[in-house]
């Protein structure tokens, strides 16, 4: 019996299997460490992608926020006929300090002040609309005729590559519920409570309609803001087309209304990444979101005054 299984066995088989020499071992290491490197350089580009979105993101809903408070405080500003400090706002702009972005593409960056003027002579290569024709029935109307074929803000890219700015506003408001009664606000660029830099602050005072006594708070409504600005609208000056209606400090020399009738926001907020914006290299560019507003002074544009100086809208052959 066992010579027979003995017998049947293959005795000229051999093992076809062998080892894997090591120049194969080699390249099939390099190909899956080349695969591997493109997988994580991917996951890295999407988590700093996500990092990046989240940050403008989060700085966007901040600026909103900031705008939000600032529209709803100036639309309810007092306008006290013969008292002159019921509103008061100064701008400070300088070159350099800004986004460090050439927006106009021409040799300087940075180098615009925010006050409604072509300051470095570049608008003339610049886009512009020179405000919008409205067709009528009849005949055309200009979107601001006045204005019409002038250069302001937001035509020929006016205030377009702006430096550092900084602005306080200060008024008095109509009385709201839950607050104290005889409110003064106060905006401006300072350190938050917890002494973190660069914090847009909101500070009230008035007066406690229980105790009868004048309290005030403070407290931030925005971090990392690149810069704060504000514009006045002094209607009086807006009947000269080639004078700039825009001011950079209110009240001027004699105003018509203790409250400007119209004030331009903008408000720029830092939102790169990895760096705090305290901590932000020099060399690097400023990732920031920026949003711009007008805002009415409803008291004055309720005010007799200010009816009766106001530019007519007239057609424009």
């Amino acid at each position: 019996m066992t010579k027979t299984l003995r017998h049947l066995r293959p005795s000229t088989a051999r093992s076809t299997a062998r080892g894997m020499t090591i120049i194969e071992v080699v390249v099939a290491i390099t190909i899956i460490l080349v695969i591997m490197s493109g997988v994580v350089w991917a996951f890295v580009e999407l988590l700093q992608s996500h990092d990046k979105a989240r940050a403008r993101m989060d700085a966007t809903a901040n600026a909103r926020a900031a705008m939000e408070v600032l529209s709803v405080e100036i639309k309810r500003a007092r306008n006290t006929t013969g008292t002159l400090t019921v509103f008061q706002g100064t701008t400070t702009s300088s070159a350099g300090g800004g986004d460090r972005v050439n927006q106009d593409q021409d040799t300087a960056t940075d180098e615009e002040a925010l006050d409604g003027t072509d300051d470095d002579g570049d608008y003339a290569v610049a886009g512009s609309d020179l405000h919008a024709i409205i067709p009528a029935s009849s005949v055309n109307y200009a979107e601001r005729p006045v204005f019409f074929q002038q250069p302001d803000l937001d035509d020929r890219d006016i205030d377009e590559d702006l430096g550092a700015i900084s602005s306080i506003l200060e008024f008095d408001t109509f009385d709201a519920p839950g607050e104290p009664l005889n409110r003064r606000v106060r905006f401006y660029i300072g350190n938050d409570p917890n002494g973190e830099p660069n914090t847009l602050m909101r500070e009230v005072t008035g007066v406690d309609p229980i105790s009868s006594t004048t309290v005030a708070t403070s407290g931030p409504i925005c971090h990392n803001v690149v810069s704060f600005g504000a514009l006045f609208w002094d209607h009086s000056v807006a009947k000269t087309p080639s004078a700039n209606p825009w001011l950079q400090s209110w009240p001027p020399a004699a105003p018509l209304t203790s409250s400007p009738s119209t004030v331009y926001l903008t408000i720029t907020v830092y939102a790169g990444t990895p760096y705090p914006f305290d901590e932000l290299p020099a060399n690097l560019q400023v990732e920031t979101v920026n949003l711009t507003t007008v805002v009415n002074v409803e008291a004055v544009l309720a005010d007799p005054t200010y009816v009766a100086q106001r530019l007519p809208v007239t057609p424009v052959p």
